[in-house]
């Protein structure tokens, strides 16, 4: 036997905790012992080939990482913060929207959503002085 012979149901498991982090090594023989057993020293040695498989099972699973099922705009911070700006000043969200769309930066008019970093951050500049008194 390997020198480490759960090393590839470890593997398994770690996959498997990319789409659900909430999995262990517990719940793994628990389910393939139909809750007899916890441990994987519980397991007799000829089971871990079939405890393996029962894994590769769950891990071809398809399924969309929960870790990755929103990944969110760095942009967002800044366009909330123009959006902020309007708000304290008494003006609506489209209003800021219409203000960015119209007026543009360094000669450039684009969607509200389709600015870089850099643009947004000169919009709010511009939108500070805007209602400056």
């Amino acid at each position: 036997m390997a020198k480490n012979k759960y090393a590839a149901t470890f593997a398994l498991i770690k996959h498997i905790q990319q789409f659900d982090p909430e999995y262990t090594s517990v719940e793994a023989v628990r389910a393939f012992t139909d809750g007899k057993h916890t441990s994987l020293r519980d397991v007799a040695d000829n089971q871990i080939y079939y405890l393996n498989q029962m894994l590769q099972q769950v891990a071809a699973t398809p399924s969309k990482p929960k870790e990755n099922a929103y990944a969110a705009d760095p942009r967002d911070k800044q366009r909330k913060a123009i959006i902020a700006i309007f708000r304290s000043n008494g003006k609506t969200v489209q209003d800021a929207k219409a203000f960015c769309e119209t007026n543009g930066v360094f000669g450039v008019k684009r969607g509200f959503n389709e600015y870089s970093g850099q643009e947004l951050f000169q919009l709010a500049r511009i939108s500070e002085k805007l209602f400056r008194p």
